[in-house]
């Protein structure tokens, strides 16, 4: 199975924190960046109009201890903030595997969707 391709930290990040590519590429650029960032700058940073980003994506990443909100002025920013040692380290893997493996990453991401959905 493709899903074998990537690293059992990168498989278990995805399956219990990560929804879809969306949250995987802000969380990505978050982590790349090393700084707070608005939501005007994850889009423009992400290459999508500032109304393409979710706010549900943003809570989700906040929820799964993977960013937190940083107060900066009146507008909203955010940073990476992994809340455990095992969680950077599965999205320091996650950052090598979308770049090394995109395609079994989107294939992770989507089978498990599929699965999830042939339930319902």
């Amino acid at each position: 199975m493709v899903e074998h391709a990537l690293p059992p930290e990168v498989r278990d990040l995805v399956r219990r924190k990560l929804r879809n590519m969306e949250e995987i590429e802000v969380l990505l650029l978050l982590a790349a960046s090393g700084r707070a960032m608005s939501v005007d700058e994850i889009c423009a940073g992400l290459r999508i109009p500032t109304s393409g980003l979710p706010q549900t994506s943003i809570e989700r990443l906040i929820a799964s201890e993977l960013i937190e909100s940083a107060p900066n002025g009146t507008t909203p920013h955010y940073r990476y903030a992994p809340g455990t040692a095992d969680l950077r380290k599965a999205v320091t893997l996650l950052a090598a595997s979308y770049n090394e493996r995109p395609v079994s990453l989107v294939r992770l991401v989507y089978h498990r969707d599929e699965s999830a959905s042939s339930f319902t």
